[in-house]
């Protein structure tokens, strides 16, 4: 149906657009339920077309709270700072009781860390089957340690004046020397400190050999 309105003398063509209206579906009972729906224009008229209710934001709700749980995940691994790794190389006992040990230092993580003290102490298997503080030594030089990769340390032990006695005549007869060694470092690694970090106990069984 149309209709003429009058404006000034001249008149103006109107026309009521009625839009169609989406399927009603059926329920239980008899009633009707319509899916929800917008109006969108359509040269210069507007009509009304149904929306289904589709999952897509779920989806996208979804996709965002997986890609945070990743990212999490990403950063705690890369970040989160592993503690030190270290393992026993060698450890060398001179005919005229000297005794070096030689540590590698690994780090695991994706950023350096810094060494800033090294304290080690040894024991000597005696006669009773027992082992009995030898000897330790403390080094405060500080080191860092790139990441992914390891570095091999020297430290030479102190070893007590009576204690250098039983290794010296344990040379001379050409007896297997059973030692123990255990220790504590200091070192950073990003704001993380680990202070008094324990290392070994380890055991081994070694034959003297010339000084240099």
């Amino acid at each position: 149906m149309s209709k003429a309105t009058a404006s000034e003398g001249n008149y103006v063509a109107m026309e009521d657009a009625e839009a169609p209206m989406a399927d009603a579906q059926y329920l239980d009972g008899g009633t009707t339920s319509r899916p929800p729906a917008r109006a969108e224009p359509v040269q210069d008229r507007f009509y009304v077309r149904s929306v289904l209710d589709t999952p897509r934001k779920q989806v996208n709700a979804a996709s965002a709270c997986c890609c945070c749980m990743i990212t999490a995940f990403l950063l705690l691994f890369f970040l989160i700072p592993r503690g030190p790794h270290v393992t026993f190389e060698t450890l060398t006992v001179y005919a005229s009781g000297r005794v070096d040990q030689e540590l590698k230092f690994r780090n695991f993580n994706f950023y350096s860390m810094d060494v800033s003290s090294v304290y080690l102490e040894v024991g000597l298997k005696e006669d009773d089957g027992n082992y009995y503080l030898a000897g330790k030594t403390t080094d405060d030089t500080d080191f860092s340690i790139s990441s992914l990769s390891s570095t091999t340390k020297v430290y030479r032990i102190n070893i007590y004046p009576d204690k250098v006695v039983d290794i010296v005549r344990m040379c001379a007869n050409e007896e297997r020397i059973d030692m123990a060694w255990q220790g504590e470092i200091d070192l950073k690694a990003l704001q993380t400190s680990y202070d008094d970090y324990e290392i070994g106990t380890w055991y081994t069984s070694v034959q003297c050999v010339d000084d240099d």
